[in-house]
C-alpha cells in the first residue's frame, strides 16, 4: 500500500516542496531551481500518493492548483499569508536549509493542523 502524504509547496524560481506523512511525520524536505511540473511529479511520486497540496500564500498560485489538479489531490489554503513569525513557530521543531524550504515546511504542517 503507498504512503498517504500532504504537500507543502512553495513555487517559483527556486521551488520548494516538502512531504509529511498523515502522521505529521517529515518524510522530505527539498529545494531546487531545476524543478518545473512534471520533474516534481516524477520526483514526489515515489514516496507516495499525494492526498493534499498546500501553501502559504493568498491567494493560491496558479503552480500550486494546476499541479494539485494534476495529481488528483485536494487542496488546503490560507485565507490570508501566513506571516513569517506563525511559519517560523510551525517549523521550530524542524531543521531547514532555506526559506524555501522554511514555507514549503510550513505549508505542510498548516495543513496536517487543519485536517
Amino acid at each position: 500500500m503507498q504512503n498517504l502524504l500532504i504537500m507543502g509547496l512553495d513555487p517559483g524560481t527556486t521551488l520548494a516542496y516538502s512531504l509529511l506523512d498523515l502522521n505529521g511525520n517529515l518524510i522530505k524536505l527539498n529545494s531546487s531551481k531545476q524543478l518545473d511540473s512534471s520533474s516534481l511529479t516524477l520526483e514526489v511520486l515515489e514516496y507516495g500518493k499525494i492526498v493534499i497540496v498546500s501553501t502559504d500564500v493568498y491567494p493560491l498560485p496558479s503552480f500550486v492548483l494546476n499541479f494539485a489538479n494534476k495529481i488528483g489531490a485536494r487542496i488546503i489554503s490560507t485565507d490570508k499569508n501566513l506571516k513569517v513569525d506563525e511559519k517560523r513557530d510551525l517549523i521550530k521543531d524542524f531543521k531547514v536549509s532555506n526559506n524555501h524550504e522554511r514555507d514549503a515546511l510550513a505549508s505542510s504542517l498548516f495543513a496536517y493542523k487543519k485536517i
